[in-house]
C-alpha cells in the first residue's frame, strides 16, 4: 500500500507541472516535466504564453500613449494661459528669446515713435489743406456766378436744369458748413486741453517751489554770549554792524517762512545748526520740466507732386530761358 501511494504521488499531471525560466536570448521557455506528452499540447501552451506577453505589451504601450497625451494637453493649456495673460497686460517687457537686444529694442521703439509723429504731422497738414479747399469752394458757391463753378464741386447730371443746380448748391453749402463747424469744435477742444495742461504744470511748479523752500536750512538765533562777542568785535565798524543787521533781518524772514510752512508740526529751530544756509536743487536738467509744445514738430514737408513728362520739359525750358 505504501508503494502504491508513493507511486501515485509521483504521478503528476504534465499540464500543471511546468516551470518558467529565462534563457540567454530573453525569450520565455517552459521546462515541462512529462513522460509521453504529445507535441500538440506543447504548441498550445507556447501559443497561450505568447498571447499573454503580447497583451501585456499592448497595455503598457497604451498607458505610455495616454501619459504623453496628458503632457501635451497640459503644455497647450499653459501656452494658452500665458498668451491670454500677455494680451491682458499692456506693458511690453523685453524677453530673452527676442532676437533684438535691449538697446536695439529701444532704438526700434524710438524709430517707430518718430515715424508716428511724422504721420500725425502729415495728416494734420492734409486736414488743413482740405479745410482751405472747402473754404474756397464755399466762397465760390456764395458768389453770384456760382453756376459756373458748381460743376467743378458737385456732380451734376443736367447742367440746364436750374432746380437741380439750386438743390445741389443747398446741399453742398450745408455739408460744407457742418464740416467747418466740426473743425472749429476740434480746434477749440485742443486749445482747452492745452490750457488745462499748462495750468496743471504751473500748479505743479508752484508746489515744487514751496517744497524746496520748506527744505531750506534755517539758522538759529545766536546765544547771549555770541551776541556780546559779536558786539565787542564789531563795535567800531559801522559797515559791519549794518551788514550784520541785514543778515539778522534775513534770518528772521526765513524763520517766519519756515514757521508758516511747518504749520505747527513741532519743528524746533533751536535744534538746528548755527551754520550757513544750504539750498537743495532737484536733479533735473533745467531745474523744472519744460512745458510741451502745442503741436508735434513737422520733421518733413509734404512730398512734391509728380509732374508729367510734358510739364517737366516745359519747366526745364522756362528755367533755361531765365
Amino acid at each position: 500500500m505504501r508503494e502504491r501511494r508513493s507511486r501515485r504521488s509521483e504521478q503528476v499531471d504534465p499540464l500543471f507541472d511546468f516551470q518558467l525560466t529565462s534563457a540567454n536570448d530573453e525569450t520565455t521557455k517552459f521546462e515541462v516535466c512529462f513522460d509521453g506528452v504529445e507535441t500538440e499540447l506543447l504548441d498550445r501552451i507556447y501559443a497561450e504564453a505568447e498571447t499573454q506577453v503580447k497583451l501585456k505589451n499592448d497595455i503598457f504601450s497604451k498607458l505610455e500613449a495616454a501619459a504623453e497625451a496628458e503632457k501635451m494637453a497640459s503644455e497647450v493649456h499653459q501656452d494658452v494661459a500665458s498668451s491670454a495673460e500677455s494680451e491682458n497686460n499692456v506693458v511690453v517687457k523685453y524677453d530673452s528669446n527676442d532676437p533684438l537686444t535691449p538697446a536695439g529694442f529701444e532704438g526700434h521703439h524710438r524709430r517707430m515713435e518718430r515715424q508716428e509723429r511724422h504721420m500725425q504731422a502729415l495728416e494734420k497738414q492734409q486736414f488743413i489743406a482740405t479745410v482751405a479747399r472747402v473754404k474756397t469752394q464755399q466762397a465760390s458757391l456764395l458768389k453770384p456766378d456760382w453756376e459756373h463753378s458748381i460743376s467743378h464741386i458737385v456732380r451734376i447730371e443736367d447742367s440746364n436744369d436750374s432746380f437741380e443746380l439750386q438743390e445741389k448748391r443747398k446741399l453742398a453749402l450745408h455739408e460744407m458748413q457742418k464740416f467747418l463747424e466740426r473743425y472749429e469744435m476740434s480746434k477749440a477742444s485742443l486749445r482747452s486741453g492745452e490750457s488745462n495742461s499748462k495750468s496743471n504744470q504751473l500748479d505743479t511748479l508752484s508746489n515744487d517751489k514751496q517744497k524746496e523752500e520748506s527744505k531750506k536750512r534755517v539758522s538759529t538765533k545766536p546765544d547771549s554770549k555770541n551776541k556780546s562777542k559779536s558786539k565787542n568785535k564789531n563795535g567800531g565798524n559801522n559797515k559791519n554792524n549794518s551788514s550784520s543787521s541785514k543778515k539778522q533781518k534775513q534770518k528772521q524772514n526765513l524763520k517766519s517762512m519756515h514757521s508758516s510752512n511747518s504749520k505747527g508740526k513741532g519743528s524746533d529751530l533751536s535744534e538746528l545748526d548755527n551754520g550757513p544756509l544750504m539750498f537743495t536743487f532737484r536733479p533735473c536738467a533745467f531745474g523744472y520740466q519744460l512745458p510741451p509744445k502745442p503741436f508735434p514738430p513737422q520733421e518733413f514737408s509734404l512730398p512734391p507732386l509728380l509732374l508729367s513728362e510734358v510739364e517737366a520739359y516745359e519747366l526745364i525750358d522756362k528755367l533755361n530761358k531765365k
